[in-house]
């Protein structure tokens, strides 16, 4: 009897039991784990990331190189009468990377905005001797004169010339514009809600063209300073430059712009060079090297810190460029002076 009651008490509380099915979120509805809050949002950034352009730039220098001891000063490296005291002349092409993003647009430009350091380019470089003369002006090793330079946009369909509208030398924010329209692009979706209220930890997303390879990263966000500068632990390099800086805003599940990647932080290290490296002079490093030297800047990146111009000198480079925010797009209202 007490075997038949115990069978039915267990037979009644395993009917009772329901069998609950846990279902996935529709948000985790892909197949991985994400750093995307939702499907939406992974959906809206691929939608935003067609406004992400590579940028190219192009320079070319005419370089000479003056023969040591040739007590050259820069008053007189025109002149004639210097040109035996030149031991080397050539032409140097360079090219760097960098990241743009459409912002703007009207019935026929595109303007995109980037960081000043990827488009612009010194007029002239000049290594110095260690020696000066009675005036105390110093002696040159070598000069370059820039003598070209160019940049170019990568739109889907075709690569386009740009044309620099408007720098922000304080911030290294640079506008730019191309004459044409080309292709599926728009702007930033962004552009509409800049994100001026920014907190620490606020997570990023970061997406450009660094090696030339579209990528993106993450990282968080550090209070920002009264100079519009914030450091973030997202991993920056060459490329990023100019990129956007997204936040992803959870009540309204949208991205808005917080900033634009500037660059890594580095720190300024004296180095003993030999002297051959100002002449362009090949040596074999192998063999001990006995000749002169000279003391050079070495520049080493700081690792774990990026830095991003905040959205507030976005503001002001578009305003000083002559547009203005209106029915949630950027309008241009007068042409830069």
């Amino acid at each position: 009897m007490k075997f038949i009651l115990i069978v039915f008490f267990l037979m009644a509380f395993l009917v009772s039991c329901k069998t609950v099915k846990h279902q996935r979120p529709d948000h985790l509805s892909g197949q991985y784990e994400s750093v995307f809050p939702d499907d939406h949002a992974r959906q809206q950034f691929n939608e935003m990331s067609r406004s992400v352009i590579r940028l190219t730039s192009y320079v070319n220098y005419q370089l000479s190189i003056f023969e040591n001891g040739s007590q050259v000063t820069l008053d007189i490296a025109e002149d004639t009468s210097v040109l035996a005291k030149i031991r080397a002349r050539f032409n140097r092409n360079e090219s760097f990377n960098g990241t743009a993003f459409i912002i703007a647009q009207d019935d026929s430009s595109l303007f995109l905005v980037t960081c000043a350091h990827t488009v612009t380019f010194p007029d002239t470089i000049i290594s110095w001797d260690n020696k000066a003369d009675n005036n105390g002006n110093r002696f040159l090793l070598s000069i370059a004169r820039k003598s070209s330079s160019l940049v170019q946009a990568s739109f889907p369909e075709r690569a386009i010339r740009m044309k620099i509208l408007c720098i922000d030398e304080s911030s290294d924010l640079a506008l730019l514009q191309t004459e044409e329209i080309t292709g599926n692009v728009n702007p930033l979706s962004a552009a509409q809600k800049l994100c001026t209220t920014l907190q620490w930890g606020d997570r990023l997303w970061i997406a450009g063209f660094p090696t030339g390879r579209f990528m993106l990263t993450t990282g968080l966000a550090g209070k920002p300073g009264s100079d519009g500068i914030f450091a973030t632990d997202a991993p920056l390099s060459e490329g990023y430059s100019g990129s956007p800086v997204m936040v992803y805003d959870i009540e309204a599940k949208s991205f808005g712009l917080a900033g634009v990647a500037r660059s890594v932080p580095a720190k300024a290290l004296y180095v003993l060079k030999p002297e051959f490296e100002i002449h362009e002079v090949q040596y074999n490093p192998a063999i001990p090297y006995t000749g002169p030297v000279y003391a050079a800047t070495d520049y080493r990146s700081v690792a774990g810190v990026s830095l991003i111009v905040t959205s507030e000198r976005v503001i002001s480079l578009m305003q000083e460029a002559g547009f203005a925010l209106k029915n949630n797009m950027w309008i241009r209202i007068a042409a830069v002076k």
